[in-house]
């Protein structure tokens, strides 16, 4: 949480103005700055945990996204990025969306969503892709899981998963596989 802009503090600035109550100038920006961190502190408590929270809580900093509280970094981003560069990473995908795909039909289902050519994709294995729009546009990238050749687990990006099951399933019809 950053400091209030200016204009956050002139806002409360007009709310106590200066000598209102006995404060002064410095004491309504303190005082402002207080509320905000109780306001954080208090949304961080509804904010959703991954199981992996433990281990981010005690050794990463931790920001807000989707509705979760997620780490930003570790260490720094330069020793980050040359430890993914030159061993490996470990992103939590627990926070992101899942929508399961199954039934008769499945597979061509999938192929209308994505430009990839699902039927040729491995059972048992997962593909990066984009979900598209009837036009071809982007909505989003997402990753697919093939279980089977009639069973499919769509992980979506966690800001974006209302959206994209809103098209998914406008997408489906009344005959087309249960998601």
């Amino acid at each position: 949480l950053q400091e209030p802009s200016d204009q956050s503090h002139h806002i409360e600035l007009l709310a106590h103005p200066p000598g209102a109550h006995g404060h002064d100038r410095e004491q309504t920006r303190s005082g402002a700055f207080a509320g905000l961190n109780r306001i954080w502190r208090a949304f961080r408590g509804v904010m959703k945990r991954t199981p992996l929270f433990e281990y981010h809580s005690g050794n990463s900093k931790l920001t807000e996204f989707a509705g979760y509280e997620m780490p930003l970094w570790y260490t720094t981003i330069a020793d980050e990025h040359l430890s993914v560069r030159n061993a490996c990473g470990i992103f939590d995908v627990s926070h992101m969306g899942r929508v399961s795909i199954e039934g008769d039909g499945s597979e061509r289902f999938v192929e209308r969503l994505v430009p990839t050519d699902v039927a040729s994709q491995h059972v048992g294995r997962s593909f990066y892709t984009l979900l598209l729009n009837p036009e071809g546009g982007i909505i989003d990238d997402l990753i697919i899981l093939k279980k089977s050749g009639s069973e499919f687990l769509l992980v979506v990006n966690a800001a974006n998963a209302a959206r994209d099951l809103e098209h998914i399933a406008e997408q489906v019809g009344s005959s087309g596989p249960r998601i």
